[in-house]
């Protein structure tokens, strides 16, 4: 397995990029981290920037995303991926979802592989 290297960031953004390809299309995605937590999710928000710079003492990438939680597939012991409740933020096109569980997928948090519910790969961390 090829070790992540965070500094590239063109891997990361074809994620993002993957993901924001179905923002506006209601389907449901299958997301694989690499300790094989796994869930299905819709996204909720196209690619948001952060106002972070690569020097900055807490970077955590310049861009990121959020999935809205439909369904924990698979979960694991320890699994370290922050689930959010949405009023950790301010989404206004979130108001109605107060109730949802939420992940962010930014530089730091990039899973293995990205699909649709009937397994047709969307992106994969290479």
């Amino acid at each position: 397995m090829k070790k992540r290297n965070y500094a590239d960031g063109n891997n990361y953004m074809e994620m993002l990029f993957a993901i924001n390809s179905f923002y506006s299309h209601k389907k449901a995605l299958i997301v694989i981290w690499k300790n094989r937590f796994e869930i299905k999710c819709f996204p909720i928000l196209g690619i948001e920037e952060t106002s972070m710079e690569p020097d900055d003492e807490d970077y955590y990438g310049e861009y990121y995303t959020f999935v809205e939680i439909i369904e924990v597939l698979t979960n694991v012991e320890n699994n370290f991926f922050p689930i959010k409740n949405v009023q950790d933020y301010f989404f206004p096109q979130c108001e109605s979802k107060k109730d949802k569980k939420f992940i962010e997928l930014n530089i730091f948090n990039i899973p293995e592989r990205i699909m649709l519910e009937d397994g047709t790969l969307l992106w994969q961390f290479m």
